[in-house]
């Protein structure tokens, strides 16, 4: 039987520096048409399906009261890890550790494209406001949110002489202020807390908090939905176990720890 050949264009080299003519059997020839045809269909179908399977979150920010767009807002948005029953924060996957941040423009949108599902922290800032942070569910597809920033005056706090006192005593009381001074973990105090202006409890730590983490309050494994953010003394967090205070680890997981000291201040 005498072989059939057809005479096909073979490429060799990706930037069209060898390219010659060469005898393809009819046979191999159609596989070689069904393979392409197979390639091209995966190049031109597989960036839709990713696509289609990320989400884009569009919005703008505003003035509360007036309503006017605020330009060159921050706004960032991160992966909000989910916490299980026992107060563990579950493990961030490499590919959701990411902190995106954006400037509004001069009509006050922003655009985050591509973002894989999930729940995020949304938060706004501009000097002047009230920064803003809310959580955000995203699923496959475009979502459109307003977010609105209050404006504020920035007033000097009143000096308060004991509660400060009463506040670094307690602190001091639970071994807080030495840790702190041997300058392992990230440390904060009531005070510095403030300052942040924290949405709420979750709001607060989950910037902070990165990758399997063991939640204390007041020495004890418990929730940080048992406290609110006015009831936090000051905390301190160890991102590894190796780094953590041998009262605050646990020996079964490598994890980190977060430790919260809560008071009562009147």
């Amino acid at each position: 039987m005498v072989a059939m050949y057809h005479i096909v264009e073979h490429i060799t080299a990706f930037d069209n520096s060898t390219i010659r003519r060469k005898a393809v059997p009819r046979d191999n020839f159609r596989g070689m048409r069904s393979v392409s045809f197979a390639l091209a269909l995966c190049a031109a179908v597989t960036p839709a399906v990713l696509r289609a399977q990320n989400a884009v979150l569009e919005g703008s920010v505003h003035e509360g009261s007036t309503a006017a767009s605020i330009e060159a807002a921050v706004v960032t948005l991160e992966f909000a890890p989910p916490i299980g029953r026992n107060g563990v924060v579950e493990q961030v996957p490499p590919e959701r550790q990411l902190h995106l941040m954006i400037s509004t423009t001069s009509d006050g949108g922003f655009v985050f494209p591509g973002v894989l599902p999930g729940t995020y922290v949304l938060s706004a800032r501009r000097i002047g406001f009230a920064p803003l942070e809310t959580l955000i569910e995203l699923t496959p597809g475009t979502h459109r949110v307003q977010l609105r920033l209050e404006p504020v005056r920035v007033e000097l706090a009143p000096v308060e002489v004991i509660a400060s006192t009463r506040l670094q005593q307690h602190l001091d009381e639970v071994g807080f202020l030495h840790r702190r001074k041997e300058g392992f973990g990230k440390f904060m105090d009531a005070a510095e807390i403030a300052r942040t202006h924290p949405f709420d409890v979750l709001s607060l730590f989950r910037p902070i908090i990165k990758g399997c983490t063991v939640i204390y309050i007041d020495g004890m494994p418990r929730s940080l939905r048992d406290i609110t953010v006015d009831q936090i003394a000051g905390f301190e967090y160890y991102a590894r176990r190796v780094m953590t205070p041998a009262e605050f680890a646990n020996p079964r997981v490598d994890c980190g720890s977060l430790v919260v000291w809560t008071w009562i201040h009147s």
